[in-house]
């Protein structure tokens, strides 16, 4: 080989071993290959600062309670809202005629109240996921637009929802512009929120947060049921964990990294790593409704019901025949399953259309910017103009531009989305109490949810409806025990939005028995005649 090419050779390899760290020569074999080949020495390059690495977030180990651990002298009820969330706990000891009821608050209102009730809502914004009342209370401060609140997580299990696919269906775009949190990741860190709070509170009325806790279901289909039960119940384990793990983290807001990473090492949780053992058997949302009414069927009978609980985002009903037979330990229900149904509408419709009615009598132009304007705001006020409207049969509203806008309630009925609405929420009134009529001519309706004060609902009492030669009455039944309005007066005007929560930790809640296909029929006349074989 001549010098030339040898040369060209060596350069080579120096080239490659300044560009690669595959090839390897010690610094003083390249300086040297240098000096023969009459180059330059290597330029001084400063090594690179070393990145610092932040150690991996990991869920510390949780200590799941032993059954001696766990208190067995009172169970607490957590119901999952559409808008709200409620938790109740109660004394196992049903020797009383009046349970011990223990109200968990989640704060307090602008009056110095318990607050009874935690915004079901999540929201993300500036890379941090906001929880619970801090969600509402930033998404107030930062004027966002509706679209980016997650506001209805339950939506993500309800009616025909198969829970075990969640994982794979990613929140809107405008909820989490990241595209990282899946439905069910939403799900688990509410929920893990809705655990502490609720732990907390029992620790404010000297309660061990090692008790059995009920989850209120909606009352999924025969298709989805039983995978859905198994699903729920992971991802309720899930929760209790992270919410004690993580607490500091989920009392209000986290980065959304991070919320990403609790979520993704809990999914990775082997069964024996989280606190099964604190979670009792499911409550079916109807029942526990509608629990308080249902205890007090009168002994040696058996009544129908129909549970109609209007929400925010959807109105259920279910139909049961409920049996007061004093030989069991407690009353038992069946449900009647035709009668079940539920519609996607309810109080976010009510809610729509009086933004509706006061933007056309704002007299502003539609997709003017001042329109738009005064319509965001009013709809982060809505739900409370809602209220004070149907409370006090007027309304007077103030618009970010300084007009005022006055609404009549007997007007707002006249409204064909309302006079709508109230006209499905009969009609399933209607056809659950024909269902579970059966030969009886009055049927018992108990409303719940924070709808069960609405018109419609009051409208339904003493309702007569004659069908196919059958008629039948509707006679509206306090969903609340006399005994317990006697004891608990501070309850009585909440009662309905919080039936669920109480209902399902009542220790005799109705026995959930084999459902059955149509009501409770008096059987023909029996004769007693020979009988002959052949």
């Amino acid at each position: 080989m001549d010098k030339a090419t040898a040369r060209v050779v060596l350069k080579s390899l120096l080239e490659r071993f300044d560009k690669s760290s595959d090839v390897f020569l010690t610094s003083v074999e390249a300086e040297s290959l240098r000096a023969i080949l009459d180059l330059e020495p290597a330029a001084v390059v400063d090594a690179p600062a070393v990145p610092t690495v932040e150690p991996a977030f990991e869920i510390p180990v949780i200590t799941c309670p032993t059954p001696e651990d766990i208190d067995e002298d009172h169970l607490m009820c957590l119901d999952f809202g559409t808008s709200f969330s409620k938790a109740f706990a109660c004394s196992v000891d049903d020797t009383d005629d009046v349970p011990e009821l223990f109200p968990l608050a989640f704060g307090t209102n602008a009056f110095g109240d318990p607050e009874l009730l935690l915004p079901s809502e999540l929201f993300v914004d500036g890379g941090e996921l906001y929880l619970g009342g801090a969600a509402r209370a930033h998404f107030n401060a930062v004027e966002a637009t509706q679209d980016r609140l997650i506001d209805s997580p339950k939506q993500f299990i309800t009616l025909t929802k198969d829970v075990t696919d969640l994982h794979r269906r990613k929140l809107e775009e405008a909820q989490d512009p990241s595209g990282t949190l899946t439905q069910r990741d939403a799900l688990v860190l509410y929920l893990a929120h809705l655990n502490l709070r609720a732990e907390q509170a029992l620790r404010g009325q000297g309660l061990s947060i090692d008790l059995k806790r009920r989850y209120a279901h909606p009352a999924w289909t025969p298709d989805h049921f039983k995978n859905n039960s198994e699903a729920m119940r992971r991802i309720i384990a899930e929760a209790i964990a992270i919410g004690r793990c993580c607490g500091d983290d989920l009392s209000s807001n986290l980065s959304l990294e991070k919320a990403c990473k609790i979520v993704q090492l809990a999914r990775k949780a082997k069964d024996d790593e989280l606190p099964f053992g604190l979670i009792a058997d499911p409550v079916l949302e109807a029942t526990a409704a509608g629990a308080g009414a249902l205890i007090g069927t009168p002994a040696q009978r058996r009544m129908p019901y129909v549970i109609l609980d209007i929400g925010a985002g959807t109105t259920d009903v279910a139909g049961c025949i409920c049996v007061n037979n004093p030989s069991n330990d407690r009353v038992t229900v069946a449900e009647v399953t035709p009668a079940a149904r539920a519609i996607n509408q309810a109080g976010n419709i009510i809610d729509n259309a009086l933004l509706k009615k006061i933007m056309d009598k704002s007299g502003l132009a539609d997709g003017t910017a001042e329109y738009r304007r005064v319509q965001a705001a009013l709809k982060r006020t809505i739900r409370g103009d809602k209220e004070v409207l149907f409370m006090d049969g007027a309304l007077s509203v103030g618009l970010v531009t300084g007009d005022v806008v006055d609404i009549e309630l007997d007007d707002f009925l006249e409204h064909p989305i309302i006079k709508g609405l109230f006209k499905k929420i009969t009609d399933l009134a209607i056809d659950a109490a024909f269902c579970v009529a059966g030969d009886q001519n009055a049927v018992n309706v108990t409303a719940t949810g924070g709808g069960a004060g609405l018109p419609v609902v009051k409208a339904l009492d003493g309702l007569s409806i004659e069908r196919d030669g059958r008629r039948v009455q509707l006679l509206l039944a306090e969903p609340m025990p006399y005994e317990l309005r006697e004891t608990y007066p501070k309850l009585v005007d909440p009662y309905p939005q919080v039936a669920v929560a109480v209902g399902g930790a009542l220790p005799n809640l109705p026995a959930q028995v084999k459902s059955i296909k149509e009501g409770i029929s008096v059987p023909g006349k029996r004769y007693l005649a020979p009988m002959y074989k052949s």
